[in-house]
């Protein structure tokens, strides 16, 4: 049951990121879009060769291109929300002492089968973790 649970958190978290990361690249080609068709818009306004209709028209085009574009952006935003809620607590910690206390925890059984453990690790490294975080902030998790 735990192992089960704990495989799905992985997945789940594992298919968030890759959603993330794909609404981030969809975001990235609007925000050009948009830039494009906003100079469009002002080019076409601007311009005193086009024919007011064509103008009109040009503009009928820009806000409806405009008003999509803010669809998808809404869509965006939900599903960045939804699959960053996880990354947003997250604080630094010390890998290095988490991997030599689970040294520690493991060292009799180590011992017992004749396995000997070399501690070579390089300092100051860190990981985001939010764990610790959630579980001192949120009153619910005690």
């Amino acid at each position: 049951m735990i192992v089960t649970d704990l495989t799905e958190s992985r997945s789940r978290a594992s298919q968030d990121r890759v959603a993330a990361g794909i609404a981030r690249e969809i975001r990235n080609s609007l925000s050009e879009m948009n830039t494009f068709l906003s100079a469009l818009d002002k080019i076409c306004q601007g311009s005193k060769t086009l024919e007011p209709k064509r103008r009109e028209t040009a503009k009928e085009f820009y806000l409806k291109a405009k008003s999509a574009s803010e669809k998808i952006e809404e869509v965006i935003r939900r599903v960045l929300s939804r699959t960053e809620a996880d990354t947003r607590g997250m604080v630094p910690i010390d890998v290095n002492r988490r991997t030599k206390a689970a040294i520690r925890l493991t060292a009799p059984d180590t011992g017992k089968a004749g396995t000997k453990i070399r501690k070579k690790v390089r300092p100051g490294r860190i990981v985001l973790d939010d764990r610790e975080n959630r579980r001192k902030s949120d009153p619910r998790r005690g």
